[in-house]
């Protein structure tokens, strides 16, 4: 059995809402595109892999990703993603606190609710569990690091 590289036995694609893609420069053999992840151009059971690499998060409705994820990759397929544990370190907390005297209590939490509305919900390895299922997903393990 020879190793080959990842360019010589797939095909990957990296899928952005802006395009820049900065990927490009690094893997120009990979396909870049730009859309909206919540309507993937892509044909129905189309990939073998997906990943969704801390961006859940970032969406209110993190399950319509979710589905769209599930849509496209084929039977038999492999999905990971990845979200932030809960943040319960002190330096988040720190931060926290600058940022509320800085800004303000109220804005800040309504900052943290317009950036990241679904952080609670992902954080919390049941509720991820929760998601993915509701999306379709069969779930293997959620690891938390």
């Amino acid at each position: 059995m020879s190793a080959m590289s990842l360019k010589e036995w797939a095909a990957p694609m990296a899928f952005s809402f802006t395009p820049s893609l900065r990927a490009r420069e690094n893997a120009p053999w990979a396909h870049g595109v730009c859309g909206d992840a919540l309507a993937l151009p892509m044909k129905d059971e189309a990939f073998d892999i997906v990943t969704a690499d801390f961006v859940l998060s970032h969406l209110r409705d993190y399950g319509a990703l979710l589905r769209e994820a599930r849509r496209i990759l084929r039977a038999g397929g492999a999905a990971a993603v990845s979200s932030w544990a809960p943040t319960t370190d002190p330096f988040t907390s720190a931060w926290a606190e600058h940022l509320a005297h800085a800004i303000g209590r109220r804005e800040a939490e309504r900052a943290v609710t317009a950036l990241v509305p679904s952080e609670s919900d992902l954080s919390d390895p049941d509720r991820l569990r929760g998601g993915l299922e509701a999306a379709g997903f069969a779930v293997d393990r959620i690891d938390t690091l």
